[in-house]
């Protein structure tokens, strides 16, 4: 089955609904095997490093995660831009500008980071610097693909990029090496795809030299409303980190797993739906498309939560038994997260950023209502947590009901 024609950044003519259903089952199944590498990358990690060495591992790829943004904001810029037949600049410049630049932004910082996270040496520190060059370009390359519509190879890139990570962690392991190898061989491996894709990926964009200035400043201003969305995302786990027991904040990570998976998993949708959404024609039926999906992957996603609860000491371990009656409200957290994800691109795709600014609010509240009152169990602050990202949940969607009536 072929892929969808896009040339000269002009949007092709709409996919039939079966095509459509097929893209989202082939990106869905990419974003999930990229998933399952990642959590192997963690598993051969954490058996390689034990548990002093994973921790430091584990801080190196939370900087890498921030870090991420830029490119994230990058993809974002290009499959709105290209969608909408308005990209102009030079892609491969561009990006390669910007993944210059946040390297070196992460190497300059790297001696305060040694010091704030412990690290016992400056290569991992080099290392990750170095990975996050190809890592950014890798987001580039995935903007074209989402924007063009070529949603299989997208999911294939997703893959693609997760496998070299995973390499990565099996040279370490084969040469009985640590982190440094580990993001080395990452980096390397990253560097590689990143090339032979290059020429391909490439073709889709044209070569115009104008308007690079302005796809940087575009992609400066998303940054904020991603950012937003990142740090919400793992907030609760913070202030479970803070304020909890050592072990209570334990179980409370092993319960933001779920969290992870709910979140990360329907992120297929989020992607397929985004260059769709800045086209005017097509955004409606995206908007509904996209919401239908999330309602029916989240109530299959708490349900199934609620059943298999019990699975969490099979999987964790019996001292991890104490989080099973709290198991569904992580997932309902991941779910509600997933949902403001989709209203921040929804609004990005059509360079609205308010829903951004409103999950800045959300992360003030839900720290002052965690800091003053609801710090005391496992049950209150995730508790508190649905509790925000359900009423931010609200308030996007009653932003995005507003923006329709006014397009109207």
């Amino acid at each position: 089955m072929t892929e969808p024609a896009h040339t000269s950044g002009r949007e092709g003519t709409a996919a039939a609904p079966s095509s459509a259903w097929s893209h989202a089952v082939a990106l869905a199944v990419g974003t999930s095997v990229a998933n399952v590498l990642g959590y192997g990358f963690n598993a051969i990690m954490s058996r390689q490093l034990g548990v002093s060495g994973y921790g430091e591992l584990g801080s190196l790829l939370a900087v890498i995660v921030v870090a991420s943004v830029p490119g994230t904001a990058l993809q974002a810029v290009i499959a709105r831009r290209l969608s909408a037949g308005q990209l102009r600049a030079h892609v491969w410049q561009t990006t390669a500008l910007l993944s210059l630049a946040v390297g070196a932004a992460a190497l300059l910082i790297s001696p305060a980071l040694k010091a704030f996270l412990a690290i016992g040496s400056y290569t991992p520190l080099f290392w990750m610097a170095v990975s996050l060059v190809p890592t950014t370009i890798a987001f580039g390359w995935q903007g074209l693909l989402q924007g063009s519509g070529r949603y299989r190879s997208l999911g294939v890139l997703i893959v693609a990029i997760q496998l070299a990570r995973v390499l990565g962690a099996l040279l370490a392991v084969a040469t009985d090496t640590g982190t440094s190898m580990a993001l080395a061989g990452g980096t390397l491996f990253t560097a590689v795809l990143v090339a032979v894709t290059a020429p391909s990926v490439l073709a889709v964009a044209g070569t115009a030299t104008r308007g690079r200035r302005a796809m940087l400043m575009d992609v400066a201003r998303d940054i904020s409303p991603i950012l937003g969305v990142l740090v919400l995302s793992n907030l609760d786990l913070l202030l479970a980190r803070h304020y909890l027991p050592e072990y209570d904040s334990g179980l409370y990570a092993a319960g933001n797993l779920v969290t992870r998976a709910a979140f990360w998993g329907p992120a297929f949708i989020v992607l397929m739906s985004y260059p769709q959404l800045a086209v005017p024609d097509k955004r409606p039926e995206a908007l509904r498309r996209g919401v239908r999906l999330l309602a029916i992957v989240s109530a299959i996603g708490i349900v199934g939560s609620i059943l298999a609860a019990g699975l969490v000491p099979v999987v964790l371990g019996q001292a991890y038994a104490a989080i099973t009656d709290d198991v569904w409200l992580f997932a309902l957290n991941g779910f509600a997260l997933v949902g403001v994800q989709f209203a921040v691109f929804a609004g990005l795709a059509v360079a609205d950023r308010r829903v951004g600014r409103l999950v800045w609010l959300a992360i003030v509240v839900e720290c002052v209502i965690v800091g003053t009152l609801t710090h005391g169990s496992i049950t209150q602050i995730i508790g508190t947590a649905v509790g925000c990202s359900l009423m931010l949940l609200a308030a996007s969607a009653a932003v995005e009901i507003r923006r329709a009536r006014r397009g109207r």
